[in-house]
């Protein structure tokens, strides 16, 4: 193993978090301005230049606005990224299984602020939330596909899909998987390339260059009769073309910090149907596999009518005695599984009993679910009626 890697590794983890409060701070004038008057979701949405203007019912959350962040850092030219050494091997490090939690950070990008803040119990109109079915259908899983860097694939713990970096970005759209600036990209499966360019005229985020240097993968496998299409984000450079075959582990392209990225990290997708619509994504955690020997969990966290309860935290207590958080997505706008229907997913669990609990302010919710290796389990947590 190369410990300068690692050390390179350990260092930029550090350092990520940093640049993301740069990078808001220097987007809010050095300064954070004051809070804005409550005001409704709809214009606070259309004021978003970053957001697309969404149509919502008459009735509005109570949230308090913030104003929106802006990335005031522009991408690394070609000549300057070129100029830097390329990082060691990190094969050997892509296989590794993690013994204690992740500790990748997120690469930032300062994508969409929230609208509205969260809270530690959102108020929100229940009915724009989803009443999800009485049982968690587990009989049509898709771990099909193999991780996308040949590094270090650990998501970004603080914000995982659906997540907002502790009330700081707006809900993550994808997992963020930090590495070395240069480090390669690889297909997670067989399939062909739709789209391998910047995104300055073809769109796929709510902004022009806002994944900067982005591939997007048709899969060939369908799933439901869904075309599945995966997304890598941020790169410094693009190893393929259009209308080329790949296969899993082929070269799509390099780590990079491209569109609004403030730091060397891959943004990885899944979306299902519409390769250009930032509505249509889904959690990646459901659609690759985990490490060896580790199990993935799906859950819902439900009120006692049996309706989602957004922005929550879910605490594990697995096997290897190392404590975990998840969140419970945050807004209507970000879709679960079509039959899962779930409102949270952590994925590289220790085979073994999981204590899964969360405290909210109608109570303590828990249940112990088992994790089997290379399988996903389910969990539902939800509130006495």
């Amino acid at each position: 193993m190369n410990w300068s890697t690692i050390n390179n590794r350990t260092f930029l983890s550090a350092l990520l978090p940093l640049l993301i409060m740069l990078g808001l701070l220097l987007g809010s004038g050095c300064s954070r301005p004051p809070q804005l008057a409550a005001v409704p979701a709809q214009i606070a949405r259309n004021e978003a230049s970053a957001t697309p203007t969404v149509l919502l019912p008459t009735a509005v959350p109570s949230h308090t606005a913030t104003p929106t962040a802006t990335a005031s850092q522009t991408p690394a030219s070609t000549e300057t990224q070129t100029a830097v050494a390329p990082p060691p091997t990190l094969t050997a490090y892509a296989t590794m299984i993690p013994t204690t939690e992740p500790t990748a950070t997120p690469g930032p990008e300062v994508e969409p602020t929230p609208q509205s803040t969260p809270s530690a119990w959102p108020t929100v109109n229940p009915a724009w939330l989803v009443r999800p079915p009485a049982e968690l259908d587990l009989s049509r899983t898709h771990l099909w596909f193999a991780r996308p860097v040949d590094g270090n694939n650990n998501p970004s713990a603080p914000y995982r899909f659906g997540m907002t970096y502790n009330q700081q970005l707006s809900p993550h759209r994808g997992v963020d998987i930090a590495n070395d600036l240069g480090t390669p990209v690889v297909a997670v499966g067989a399939g062909t390339v739709f789209y391998a360019d910047e995104d300055i005229e073809t769109l796929f985020g709510p902004k022009p260059d806002f994944y900067g240097r982005v591939v997007v993968v048709e899969m060939a496998d369908k799933w439901e009769g869904h075309t599945i299409y995966t997304l890598y984000g941020h790169l410094e450079s693009v190893s393929v073309t259009a209308g080329q075959p790949v296969n899993a582990g082929d070269v799509v392209g390099m780590v990079g910090n491209s569109g609004v990225a403030l730091g060397p990290h891959l943004h990885f997708e899944v979306r299902q149907d519409d390769p250009h619509s930032y509505e249509s994504v889904r959690n990646p955690e459901l659609w690759y596999q985990p490490y060896a020997g580790r199990g993935v969990l799906a859950g819902r966290l439900i009120d006692g009518n049996g309706v989602f309860l957004p922005g929550m935290r879910v605490n594990l207590d697995c096997s290897d005695g190392t404590p975990r958080t998840v969140e419970t997505y945050w807004d209507q706008y970000t879709a679960p599984d079509d039959i899962l229907v779930e409102n949270f997913v952590i994925s590289d669990l220790p085979m073994g009993t999981c204590r899964v609990w969360a405290e909210t302010p109608g109570g303590l919710v828990q249940q112990s679910i088992e994790i089997l290796p290379g399988e996903l389990s389910g969990v539902v947590l939800q509130l006495r009626p």
